[in-house]
C-alpha cells in the first residue's frame, strides 16, 4: 500500500483549486466576450431610425417596385391603388403639398461681385398648373372609384384602375400588370366600357 507524504497531498490540492479557478475565469471571460462581440440587431442600432408611424415616408428599395419603397402611416403598399378609399385624398394632398415644396422658388440672392457669374434658377412650375394637377388627380380617384364599383357588380374578376400622374400631366389605365396611355390601347372590349361609364357617372354627379 502507497502512502502519500503531506507534502504531496498539499501540492496536490493546491493545483487542483489553482486549475479550477482558473477553468471557471476562462468560462467567464469567454461568455462575456461573445456576448460583447454579439452583433446587434438591426432595428436597435444607434444609426438607425424607427419608421414613423403617421405620414408619408419614400425609401429607396431595389426589390421595390420602381426601385422605392411607399410607406403611409406606418404600413407599406406596393401600389397606389392598394391604399384605401379613405386615405387616398389625404395621400394626394400629401402628395400636392410635396410637389408645392419642392417646386418653392428659390429666394433672390445678394448682389453679386462683377466677377462672380450668376446661376441661372431653375424653371419652377407655376401655382395653376400644380392646382390642375391635384384636381386632376382628385378627379381620377374618384373616377376609379366608381369604376370599382362597377367591376365589382359586373363579376370581373381583374384588375383595373384609372390614375393621373401629375409628374407627367398623362392619364395611365392599368390592367392586371399592363399600363395604357390611351383608352383605345386596352384591347378588352368590356373594360373600355366599364371605364366609359364610369366616366359618364362621374359626369352625371357633378
Amino acid at each position: 500500500m502507497t502512502v502519500f507524504q503531506p507534502q504531496v497531498l498539499y501540492l496536490a490540492l493546491a493545483l487542483f483549486a489553482i486549475g479550477l479557478f482558473l477553468g471557471i475565469a476562462i468560462g467567464w471571460f469567454s461568455r462575456g466576450s461573445a456576448k460583447a462581440s454579439s452583433p446587434t440587431p438591426s432595428g436597435s442600432d444607434e444609426g438607425a431610425e424607427p419608421a414613423p408611424e403617421h405620414g408619408l415616408l419614400v425609401q429607396w428599395d431595389r426589390d421595390g417596385v420602381h426601385g422605392i419603397r411607399v410607406r403611409w402611416n406606418g404600413k407599406v403598399y406596393p401600389r397606389s391603388w392598394d391604399l384605401p378609399e379613405k386615405v387616398q385624398i389625404e395621400f394626394q394632398r400629401m402628395l400636392h403639398r410635396l410637389i408645392q415644396w419642392f417646386d418653392q422658388p428659390e429666394p433672390k440672392a445678394k448682389a453679386a461681385a462683377p466677377q462672380s457669374r450668376a446661376r441661372p434658377a431653375r424653371p419652377t412650375t407655376s401655382a395653376s398648373t400644380m392646382e390642375e394637377a391635384a384636381n386632376a388627380v382628385r378627379v381620377y380617384a374618384e373616377i376609379d372609384s366608381i369604376l370599382q364599383d362597377l367591376l365589382q357588380r359586373a363579376q370581373m374578376q381583374r384588375r383595373v384602375h384609372v390614375r393621373f400622374l401629375p409628374q407627367q400631366m398623362q392619364v395611365v389605365f392599368y390592367v392586371d400588370s399592363q399600363a395604357y396611355t390611351a383608352l383605345e390601347q386596352i384591347p378588352d372590349k368590356r373594360v373600355r366600357l366599364l371605364i366609359r361609364e364610369a366616366v359618364r357617372r362621374w359626369e352625371r354627379s357633378h
